[in-house]
């Protein structure tokens, strides 16, 4: 039979025996079997471990806003770590989980699992990542928020694959928003990341097969979306507004992706940028108002480039420079840029077809026959 119990520190009657009443998290997950509902009541609880498959941890009531606090309990790594599957956590907030006697490493919530769901949670001030995922699959986060943790906001790493992540925040966490490495075929949808102190959404070693659709990327202090060594990924409808450097970066191999749709707006640096990244798409991206170039190539071959716009970029609308041959550059517009509408230097083999290019402060192209 599935039980519910209950937890409430400020009960003065948990822990009788046989009530189902309890006075920490942990004493309530240690004794639930696979099924059962946990709830808990306002207040702050120590960090607490979950190794038992199908439990539910759920706030009492809408608004209870249960409190773990690393700061409680000196010795744990982590403020939520689960080691099991199908769990179900909603509406805890995690902080201050300072590592095993305070050695700067601890994480808010830790997953080790596969099929777990995180609904309306908060994991703030945390030495570590807000939410870490380490060879977990198929992980849903909806509605939860990572705030002012010392490295990442949303991590996953070693093969953390097939996990979607919907409508979450990531604000000022100490280096990436969101950060997948070696992690494949996650879905990212409507998400926002906010301040981070690197990139907003990160993708590297070998991140592949990914799907971004519909997140924002806004004032932090590298990239808005970022990708290294990392190919066959599909964004689409994506905003990088404000961020201290370019607004889509692809570097070092990353192949085969496919951008379309995307706003970059406000960077920086460059709107859209390919360094030593072959075989990509990009289609129907607008590029507006960056500091540098809209969309800039360099040392990047074979890359489709149709329908896209540049729009009062401070630099050129499009510069391939470095070595950048064999890309096809197709009905493209530049208008307004504050250098050339397309700038060729350096590279051969490439194809330009329908480009067009008005008022560009220093003209359509570098080479005839461009725009």
């Amino acid at each position: 039979m599935l039980t519910t119990l209950t937890v409430d520190i400020l009960d003065p009657t948990a822990n009788i025996p046989g009530d189902n009443l309890y006075g920490q998290i942990q004493e309530a997950v240690d004794v639930a079997s696979p099924g059962d509902k946990i709830k808990v009541h306002a207040g702050a609880y120590d960090p607490f471990v979950v190794n038992t498959d199908n439990l539910t941890i759920t706030e009492a009531k809408w608004y209870s806003n249960p409190v773990v606090d690393g700061d409680l309990h000196a010795g744990n790594e982590n403020g939520v770590e689960v080691n099991a599957n199908g769990v179900t956590i909603r509406g805890l907030t995690v902080q201050n989980a300072s590592g095993s006697f305070g050695d700067g490493i601890g994480d808010g919530f830790l997953i080790n699992g596969v099929d777990n769901t995180f609904i309306g949670n908060r994991s703030i001030g945390n030495a570590d990542d807000g939410f870490s995922l380490r060879n977990s699959d198929n992980n849903l986060f909806k509605s939860n928020k990572a705030l002012g943790n010392n490295d990442d906001g949303f991590s996953f790493t070693k093969g953390s694959d097939g996990n979607t992540l919907k409508n979450n925040l990531a604000y000022e966490n100490g280096n990436d928003g969101f950060s997948l490495r070696q992690s494949n075929g996650t879905v990212l949808y409507r998400n926002q990341s906010i301040g981070n102190t690197d990139n907003g959404f990160s993708l590297t070693s070998g991140s592949d097969g990914n799907t971004l659709k519909n997140n924002s990327s806004s004032g932090n202090a590298d990239d808005g979306f970022f990708l290294s060594d990392s190919s066959n990924n599909t964004l689409t409808k994506n905003w990088a507004t404000g961020n201290s450097d370019n607004g889509f970066s692809l570097i070092r191999g990353s192949e085969d992706n496919t951008l379309k749709s995307n706003l970059a707006y406000e960077n920086s640096n460059n709107g859209f940028s390919l360094v030593q990244s072959n075989d990509n798409t990009l289609m129907w991206n607008w590029s507006k108002g960056n500091e540098n170039d809209g969309f800039a190539y360099n040392n990047s071959d074979d890359n489709t480039t149709i329908r896209n716009f540049a729009f009062r970029n401070g630099g050129n609308g499009f510069s391939l420079t470095g070595g950048s041959d064999n890309n096809h550059l197709e009905s493209n517009m530049a208008l307004q840029n504050g250098g050339w509408g397309i700038l060729v230097d350096a590279v051969m083999a490439n194809v330009f077809s329908n480009n067009f290019c008005f008022f560009n402060s220093l003209g359509g192209s570098n080479q005839s026959d461009i725009c």
